[in-house]
């Protein structure tokens, strides 16, 4: 597998058109290609920027929860408060995933309508270079529970079966898999987030090529799971979360 970050010019808050930057930008895209963007060019591209006023605590919170589907209040030690905890898109993240780094005085918001912007730009790839087969991630970075640092992961995507599933395969010892599935497209987040980088590169979209096990269709599946199926679900009965 092979991941290509690819540079680019600047997009600038607080609305900027994508598919503009997109055309100046010299690059190819190959059948079995996928491409990769951060979601940050994509709100930028619908305006979903917010101007940082005093820039504290309690002004990205109040945001934050103006953002989310659901909410936990956190306060240190000291009574100071600290990132909200949010439940956004069927997803866990701090601050509703909003970013101010890279945003010129700006909060950047998570983008609305994922499933028609993902799609908007598959087709705008698939025209400008001819392709049959090819896959596009929108990605974000978030941290993880008793982990240190952030890591990618998709917050939408086209063109791909999400999931690889090993059910009714057997193991190295003949044990048949029961419900194995493999999340492919966060592990390619994953990766192509690493290669992007968070800081001054401006790098914000890449290709990932040569890529095993890739079931190329016109499909957005989701890899998200419903609560009463979750390992995780007893963490969001809590009584501590609030709508």
């Amino acid at each position: 597998m092979k991941i290509q970050p690819i540079k680019t010019k600047l997009i600038k808050p607080p609305q900027d058109d994508l598919f503009e930057w997109l055309s100046k930008i010299d690059f190819d895209l190959n059948n079995c290609d996928i491409f990769v963007i951060t979601s940050k060019i994509v709100s930028i591209h619908q305006g979903r920027c917010v101007p940082i006023k005093n820039g504290d605590r309690q002004e990205k919170n109040e945001l934050a929860i103006k953002e989310a589907d659901k909410y936990i209040k956190r306060k240190n030690d000291q009574g100071l408060a600290r990132p909200v905890l949010t439940w956004k898109n069927n997803i866990l993240i701090t601050s509703s995933g909003i970013d101010e780094s890279n945003g010129d005085g700006y909060y950047i918001l998570w983008p609305d309508n994922l499933a028609e912007i993902t799609k908007e730009i598959y087709l705008y790839l698939q025209e400008r270079f001819e392709l049959d087969k090819f896959g596009l991630i929108i990605t974000d970075t978030k941290s993880n529970p008793f982990r240190l640092g952030a890591t990618g992961f998709s917050l939408s995507h086209f063109g791909f079966a999400g999931l690889n599933s090993y059910q009714g395969e057997e193991d190295l010892f003949g044990r048949e898999f029961k419900s194995v599935r493999v999340n492919v497209v966060d592990s390619l987040a994953v990766a192509a987030v690493l290669s992007m980088g968070e800081g001054n590169e401006t790098t914000p979209i890449a290709k990932i090529s040569s890529i095993p096990n890739i079931n190329f269709a016109e499909i957005g599946d989701s890899v998200a799971v419903n609560l009463e199926d979750d390992n995780y679900a007893d963490i969001f009965r809590q009584d501590l979360w609030e709508e």
